[in-house]
């Protein structure tokens, strides 16, 4: 017996959930107050590194530094210990600490192709603009947890 592709059958199953949803251009940030440029492989290498010492809630916190032109990461999880690193960035805005999920984080960065991100925040609390450096039409929105 073969495997034919031509045979393969696929089933999609949907559900329409009526009810009123925001315009998805009100969940994009317009402007951030604090930004930071990095690059690509890097962040994600210092998330991932990171992400080994998370707790439940695979939470790695990420200050932006635009003063000390740093990006830093930190983990902790009681049963495993501690990670902290960091890396240079180009910034802007006041210094923001704010703790994202790893996986919802290195999830739409690892898709992007250029080499440098941009990073924007509006406090600890919103959500955060991801967008390449080079404009590829492509952008991620990702909320913080609380941690």
């Amino acid at each position: 017996m073969q495997d034919d592709p031509s045979q393969t059958r696929i089933e999609i199953v949907s559900r329409l959930i009526e009810g009123e949803y925001p315009k998805y251009e009100d969940v994009i940030p317009q402007s951030c107050a604090t930004t930071a440029t990095v690059k690509r492989s890097e962040f994600l290498n210092n998330v991932r590194a990171a992400s080994i010492f998370t707790g439940k809630t695979n939470d790695v916190r990420v200050c932006i530094d635009p003063e000390r032109r740093l990006v830093e990461f930190v983990a902790r999880n009681a049963e495993v210990g501690e990670s902290a690193s960091e890396m240079q960035a180009e910034g802007a805005g006041t210094r923001t600490e704010i703790a994202f999920n790893w996986r919802f984080l290195s999830e739409g960065i690892s898709h992007m192709k250029s080499e440098y991100i941009e990073i924007g925040v509006n406090g600890e609390d919103g959500p955060a603009l991801i967008k390449p450096k080079k404009p590829e039409g492509y952008l991620y929105v990702v909320m913080p947890i609380k941690a």
